[in-house]
């Protein structure tokens, strides 16, 4: 049926990290007049998973919401937002006093922020940027060190959850992220 393929194709959009074509794809298939109890939790799922790749945090939470009661996965996906939201919120708050050349409040972000998750890998990376703009070198080798080694570490840990996994950077950025900080280091 149409709401199979769009799910199946929805999957591979997930995979692949297009988020905006997966939502799309989900959107349809959720709009089919025959779907089973069992494929909407699937795509509804998914379409969570999505609304985090392209970072509508909202949208995401609605969907995990519906299916969290008794799922361990999607309950563990809406703790993990949770932390994510955090997280970039801060980053997001670093991010500007960096541009702003104020690395004291800067840093102080990154900081909070990676204590809420201590593998925030972008985090991590700007922070480094904000340290050797500060002129604190062994700081900024500290931060792009700890960076690449989550980087290089294996990604099909059994103790992410599956949000983890999906907003876990493709193979291709992991390698363009690296060689960029082995560079700053």
């Amino acid at each position: 049926s149409l709401t199979h393929v769009l799910a199946s194709r929805a999957k591979c959009f997930l995979s692949l990290r297009e988020g905006s074509d997966c939502i799309e794809d989900c959107l349809k298939a959720l709009s089919c007049a025959s779907i089973d109890g069992s494929l909407k939790k699937t795509i509804e799922v998914r379409l969570a998973l999505a609304y985090c790749l392209n970072e509508e945090y909202d949208e995401a939470r609605h969907y995990f919401r519906r299916h969290s009661d008794g799922d361990k996965k999607v309950s563990g996906c809406l703790a993990y937002l949770d932390k994510i939201v955090k997280v970039s919120d801060h980053k997001a708050k670093g991010d500007a006093y960096l541009q702003q050349g104020d690395f004291v409040k800067a840093s102080g972000h990154y900081d909070h922020a990676l204590k809420i998750d201590p593998s925030h890998v972008k985090t991590l990376m700007n922070r480094a940027s904000c340290r050797l703009a500060a002129s604190q070198v062994s700081q900024c080798i500290d931060d792009c060190t700890q960076a690449i080694g989550l980087l290089s570490a294996n990604s099909d840990s059994g103790e992410t959850s599956l949000l983890e996994q999906v907003l876990l950077p493709l193979a291709s950025i992991r390698r363009r992220w690296s060689v960029m900080l082995l560079i700053r280091r």
